[in-house]
């Protein structure tokens, strides 16, 4: 008796694990959620400073960001390479890894370049590169919707001219709040 109920154990056992890996359904994958196009703003400050008085007197304390970086665009696809990961392009540009509903982005370094009009209100010519550093906290996708913050800090070494050469370095810091609604 003992053996026939053994054997029996054993055959429920093999047809429960050959029932699990034939299962019909299909893998989900969670990325499907996040991938796609988005309209990203951005809200939040920006404070600039320089060493350099007569510059540095033209600067306003902080920016609003969204006074100067209107509505970007950013693209989600999926990596590839990883099963668990996407890829940001448009205003960020990174990767990040998906669990769930959340997305995790990795830190980045870009650089950019921007007129110094743009900041000071005066036009004094030509196009400064900046060199940015990202580090993001995590996002949250509900309802199409992708929240999250954003710590940004960047510099960039500028040579202009009133009255005589002035060089300077410009060096800011900006705390931004991210939304990025689906299209």
């Amino acid at each position: 008796m003992k053996k026939i109920l053994f054997l029996a154990l054993i055959l429920l056992a093999a047809v429960s694990c050959k029932k699990d890996s034939d299962s019909d359904e299909p893998a989900v994958d969670v990325r499907d959620a996040f991938v796609g196009e988005y309209e990203l703003t951005l809200d939040g400050t920006l404070s600039l400073s320089t060493s350099n008085e007569t510059i540095s007197s033209m600067l306003p304390d902080n920016v609003n960001i969204s006074d100067y970086i209107k509505e970007q665009s950013l693209t989600i696809t999926k990596d590839p390479a990883k099963d668990n990961q996407v890829i940001l392009s448009g205003f960020y540009n990174c990767t990040a890894l998906v669990s769930g509903n959340n997305m995790i982005l990795e830190s980045s370094t870009e650089t950019r370049s921007i007129g110094i009009g743009d900041i000071i209100g005066y036009d004094l010519g030509g196009d400064i590169p900046i060199t940015y550093t990202f580090v993001h906290k995590t996002a949250t996708l509900t309802d199409g919707v992708l929240t999250w913050h954003t710590d940004a800090n960047g510099s960039a070494s500028i040579s202009v001219t009133i009255v005589i050469p002035i060089d300077f370095t410009l060096t800011g810091v900006a705390s931004i709040e991210n939304t990025a609604i689906k299209l």
